[in-house]
């Protein structure tokens, strides 16, 4: 249970790099999970990314899954590197990939 849930959080962490200005595709370099409590099946999660700092080709982000009483049960800090020739992100929804406005978000929970 532990590795999906590392691939969510590095996933959630690293999809909030998509929505910078210019989006950017990037490599995981150095994932950092911490488990806090166990996390329920069958239960809803609410995810919550946040980015951090940005040097030249890499970047840093965060990452936190949340029970269903809003208790933090895991949460990731990742350092991202852009992928050479990556394709262009300009266009999310090609990849099937919807990003709610922070007001839209707090709606779906």
């Amino acid at each position: 249970m532990g590795g999906i849930i590392a691939v969510i959080l590095d996933d959630t962490a690293g999809r909030v790099l998509l929505e910078g200005f210019p989006p950017r595709f990037m490599d995981t370099t150095r994932p950092e999970i911490r488990y806090r409590k166990t996390v329920p099946i069958g239960e809803p999660l609410k995810l919550i990314d946040r980015a951090g700092k940005i040097r030249g080709r890499m970047a840093e982000s965060w990452a936190g899954m949340y029970g269903p009483d809003e208790t933090l049960l895991a949460k990731a800090n990742a350092l991202y590197m852009d992928l050479p020739n990556s394709p262009d992100a300009s266009s999310l929804g090609s990849f099937g990939w919807k990003v709610c406005p922070d007001e839209q978000v707090q709606d779906t929970f």
